[in-house]
């Protein structure tokens, strides 16, 4: 069967861009982009909706515009080529059936999956190099995070209240403000790299213990804010500030600190 998904194009002598789709009713829900498109424009299946399940996105596209994909309620996988080299804002944002993600460019656009609500787990490959704001906020069901690249970005997993346990591993070198604030059902916190950004656990509301290694040289303010399960910390460097632990109301702080 044919697809029933029609796409609109815009080209040039150097590119062809997909401006955007119309689904005539009948046939598939299925589209294969052309591999001489080079570019999805701003909202370009926007308007289907319900009406896309699946695409293939051709290694001949470089960029793909703000909102492209959002709201396509149906979209259940995704697979972004290398040739992938700008996003930009919620590509992808509320497709509330994407389970799948595969990531193989090194760019990640800002709010590009946020409230993508039915996605459990994702990795980040190392050679993501730049992760937009609010990459995955709002993921509400995302319970395994794999962090194999070196920027977490600001919001970036804010509000994904199921997530039980994170590991920042040590080669993480940048941490954005509030990246795991209000995720209300993390317990489990393993901190190997040596920054904590402001409001980085802000209202991580459960989180009952933590221990701020030798190696965090950097702590931002309001980092564990309003913790208000939190009553253990173990701190083995010296850097507490004023505000560090503010609204931490049942905190014991159990200093290790170097000879």
């Amino acid at each position: 069967m044919s697809t029933g998904i029609t796409l609109i194009y815009q080209s040039d002598s150097n590119d062809t861009i997909v401006t955007g789709a119309v689904y005539n009713g009948n046939g598939t829900k299925i589209v294969i982009i052309s591999k001489t498109v080079t570019s999805i424009a701003a909202n370009a299946f926007t308007n289907l909706g319900e009406n896309l399940i699946e695409i293939t996105i051709p290694n001949s596209v470089v960029s793909i515009g703000s909102s492209a994909f959002e709201g396509c309620t149906n979209l259940i996988s995704i697979i972004i080529p290398s040739s992938v080299t700008s996003v930009d804002t919620c590509a992808f944002s509320c497709c509330s059936s994407l389970t799948s993600i595969t990531i193989q460019n090194n760019v990640i656009g800002e709010s590009m999956y946020q409230n993508c609500i039915a996605l459990e787990s994702i990795i980040i490959p190392s050679f993501v190099t730049s992760i937009g704001t609010s990459a995955f906020c709002g993921c509400r069901n995302l319970t395994s995070i794999t962090i194999q690249n070196n920027v977490i970005s600001q919001c970036m997993y804010k509000s994904c209240i199921s997530l039980k346990s994170i590991i920042i591993p040590s080669f993480v070198t940048s941490v954005g403000t509030s990246a795991f604030s209000n995720c209300i059902s993390l317990t489990g916190i393993t901190i190997q790299n040596n920054e904590i950004s402001d409001l980085m656990f802000n209202n991580c509301a459960i989180l009952k213990s933590i221990t701020v290694p030798s190696s965090v040289t950097s702590v931002g303010t309001r980092a564990f804010k309003d913790c208000d399960s939190l009553t253990s910390i173990t701190i083995q460097n010296n850097l507490i500030n004023q505000t560090m632990f503010q609204g931490c109301n049942r905190l014991n702080i159990i200093l290790e600190l170097p000879l």
